[in-house]
């Protein structure tokens, strides 16, 4: 019976820490399609249906909701100028980000977008 609390108490804190939130600096850059944040990481291990990772957290210390993208081997969230100038950022600048996974909802367009981004929230 030892083993198997221990295994449990493992298996707590494995759980734990796979839902600690990611925190991170992220560069705004201008591609071809808009200003992103480029995330230095991975978002997780395993990708949602579809290959689409929700997340949600602070970026600059504001709330957001959004999706990571993928693409030349880049994470990546896309953000309007408007979003930009409300973060009082440009292109260049680099801000804080806190995610965390979350599930889809309904603000979520169901195919993927063609630029995954972010949406702020209020508080």
């Amino acid at each position: 019976m030892a083993r198997r609390a221990k295994k449990k108490s493992a298996n707590r804190a494995s759980a734990t820490k796979a839902a600690a939130p990611l925190r991170f600096d992220a560069v705004v850059e201008r591609g071809h399609k808009g200003c992103a944040f480029v995330l230095p990481l991975a978002p997780g291990t395993r990708a949602a249906p579809r290959g689409r990772w929700f997340v949600r957290g602070t970026v600059a210390g504001a709330r957001f909701e959004g999706e990571v993208g993928l693409r030349w081997g880049r994470y990546f969230m896309g953000v309007d100028d408007e979003s930009l100038r409300a973060l009082g950022l440009s292109e260049g600048d680099t801000a804080r980000v806190t995610m965390r996974r979350r599930a889809a909802n309904e603000l979520d367009p169901p195919k993927m977008p063609r630029v995954p981004g972010v949406r702020l929230v209020a508080r």
